[in-house]
């Protein structure tokens, strides 16, 4: 008669077998799990990106309203209508006037003011400089993206959601 309780030649087999699977379970898991993380930072670049750029088109009309509020030294009231996306990268963000960016930990050039652009998604603010105005701001508050209103009420420039 053959013993069997010594008899090892399949488990090799399925040692080799199980082994196999765990590692490739490992594998499998840390790469989706790496995946993961870098599409997390690309969609936070993205944002930041979309409202730099939102922000930048937005500075042009504030100049503009700017200027056309207040040609050969009289004042007039100018509305400016524009049209932004409502989201940057499937995030609501909103748009507000800073009346004095030196007091801002953000590398800009030497303008007084700037617009303040915030995602919901990120925890960060983008800043833009406007440049030299000719009329104060209204800081006071913030509009949400999408239509928006540059309004020179002959004094100051703001923003207002029609």
């Amino acid at each position: 008669m053959i013993a069997f309780h010594r008899d090892s030649r399949a488990v090799s087999i399925a040692l080799t077998h199980a082994l196999t699977l765990g590692i490739t379970t490992i594998l499998v898991g840390a790469l989706l799990l790496g995946g993961g993380t870098s599409l997390e930072a690309e969609t936070d670049r993205t944002v930041a990106d979309s409202l730099e750029t939102t922000g930048e088109r937005l500075a042009t009309e504030v100049t503009r309203a700017d200027g056309l509020g207040s040609t050969d030294g009289a004042t007039e009231e100018v509305t400016l209508s524009v049209e932004y996306p409502d989201t940057v990268a499937n995030s609501r963000y909103r748009v507000g006037l800073v009346d004095d960016c030196h007091k801002i930990d953000v590398a800009l050039s030497a303008s007084e003011h700037c617009l303040e652009l915030t995602a919901t998604r990120i925890d960060e603010s983008v800043y833009v400089p406007l440049g030299e105005l000719d009329a104060d701001i209204d800081a006071k508050g913030s509009v949400r993206g999408g239509a928006i209103s540059v309004v020179h009420d002959g004094d100051q420039l703001g923003f207002e959601n029609p």
